[in-house]
């Protein structure tokens, strides 16, 4: 009998923990045109949790903390998003016996997004929340390349 309380508190525990997290997603776009950022990473954090989601191709991303897409507390997040291209393939000099192919990261947006004291993006998550779309300005630097 001692057992079975025990499994019921362990379920209990279980099922009301689980059910704690929000089911949260949105859309990434540019500031001056609306187009998706089309990859990188979203980033929700407390002092105490970090959880994100991956962009997808065509803007969406959906938030996790333990896995990919199993949502995130509620509470009041600083959010960082980090967006990139990277290029598949820069060739190494041929003439240069030390070169090598390498591959490079475009920056596509400005870097300011990446820290949470800079980035400006701020929410706040409740039950009834269920998206929250991004804007992010385009990075206006030189090549674009890091």
């Amino acid at each position: 009998m001692r057992h079975s309380y025990i499994f019921l508190i362990v379920g209990m525990l279980f099922f009301f923990g689980c059910s704690n997290k929000v089911p949260l997603g949105g859309t990434v776009t540019y500031s001056d045109d609306g187009s998706p950022v089309t990859m990188g990473y979203v980033v929700f954090r407390t002092p105490t949790l970090i959880a994100q989601g991956g962009i997808k191709k065509d803007g969406t991303y959906t938030m996790g903390t333990d896995s990919a897409d199993d949502g995130l507390p509620p509470g009041t997040y600083q959010i960082t998003v980090l967006g990139t291209e990277e290029l598949v393939f820069i060739p190494g000099n041929p003439k240069d016996a030390n070169s090598t192919e390498t591959t490079r990261s475009i920056l596509k947006i400005d870097p300011k997004y990446e820290d949470p004291e800079t980035s400006g993006l701020t929410a706040t998550v409740n039950r009834k929340t269920r998206t929250f779309d991004i804007q992010v300005d385009r990075y206006a630097g030189k090549s674009g390349r890091r």
